[in-house]
């Protein structure tokens, strides 16, 4: 695995330069979020289901369903040999009649959306970060604890996966991209600006500043790792060079 791991130090990289300088969050936020969210999970079963996501992503053509316009449409449209989801895209998913083969979230769709989620079988790589701590706690004992991998923005000394990168949705194609997909088209806000339904709270210009910082994470992200980056109205496109 330590190929791996050094691919996933790029998404650490991409975090530290790009969001925290930026945003100012503080590191101690994120040990305390990770110390709680290690609660959450049996290491050796989400040892177990590291490899089954593994197995899943290699080499295969992905697609990260967002809760932003376009995930139907890419969906139905085909071509989808694995499916990454958000938390929050849920809905998505059931109108068009797929179930996901890998959750990524940080557990802030609303609770509707989430109770949605945890029924399904999927592994859910949940990420703790600083400001969703609050989140968290209610979540002990209502996940499958075979089920989850808890992620993280940084390195931390408990059972998490130091995925680095940002939003759920780039987050999501970063995971792609460690784990060596062949290519990973995304559906992402373009002009429409951001996309709350799915939130039972929203600060939409926060949201704004989130998702151009995600998008750089992401071709930050590409750009390391070998993937040639394709911008197509509301999609972006990741092709393994």
């Amino acid at each position: 695995m330590r190929e791996y791991e050094e691919r996933l130090r790029v998404g650490l990289e991409a975090y530290l330069r790009l969001v925290e300088s930026s945003m100012g969050y503080p590191r101690e936020r994120e040990l305390e979020s990770a110390s709680e969210a290690s609660g959450l999970l049996d290491c050796d079963a989400a040892c177990r289901a590291l490899q089954e996501v593994l197995g899943r992503l290699e080499d295969a053509e992905v697609c990260v369903i967002t809760p932003a316009p376009g995930g139907l449409g890419l969906l139905t449209k085909g071509g989808c040999e694995r499916v990454v989801a958000t938390d929050s895209s849920i809905e998505t998913l059931a109108r068009a009649s797929r179930r996901p083969d890998i959750l990524v979230g940080d557990a802030d769709p609303s609770l509707r959306l989430l109770g949605l989620a945890l029924q399904l079988e999927a592994p859910y790589l949940l990420h703790s970060h600083g400001d969703n701590l609050y989140r968290l706690k209610p979540l002990t004992g209502l996940l499958r604890r075979s089920a989850v991998i808890v992620t993280t923005q940084v390195e931390t000394p408990y059972c998490a996966l130091p995925v680095g990168a940002f939003t759920d949705g780039d987050r999501g194609a970063a995971i792609a991209m460690y784990f060596r997909a062949s290519s990973v088209i995304i559906n992402w806000p373009s002009s429409q600006g951001p996309f709350c339904e799915h939130k039972d709270l929203c600060d939409e210009g926060l949201k704004v500043v989130k998702l151009r910082l995600a998008q750089r994470v992401m071709t930050y992200v590409a750009s390391r790792l070998g993937y040639r980056v394709e911008a197509a109205g509301d999609q972006i496109i990741l092709e393994r060079a």
